[in-house]
């Protein structure tokens, strides 16, 4: 949202742009969740913190960031979830 209005788009457009890609029930946090996990295992044997720094800037390139984004990447990193 935030660089759509900073391209100047109407925020009525924004909004039903994301209701058609992100409809309403969607499971947006799974989406992430598959997505790091599958990343994480491209990345193999990394450095732990080598593979966390990459993984985030992974997500965050596709538009995934903040603390919960973190939280869970640490913990793929780790070896959990």
């Amino acid at each position: 949202r935030r660089d759509l209005v900073a391209l100047g788009l109407d925020r009525e457009v924004i909004e039903r742009a994301i209701a058609l890609a992100w409809p309403a029930g969607c499971d947006v946090g799974g989406l992430a969740l598959r997505l790091a996990r599958r990343r994480a295992a491209e990345l193999g044997d990394l450095p732990r913190p080598v593979k966390l720094r990459r993984l985030l800037a992974y997500l965050a390139r596709r538009g995934w960031s903040g603390p919960e984004v973190s939280k869970m990447a640490r913990q793929i990193v780790a070896g959990g979830r």
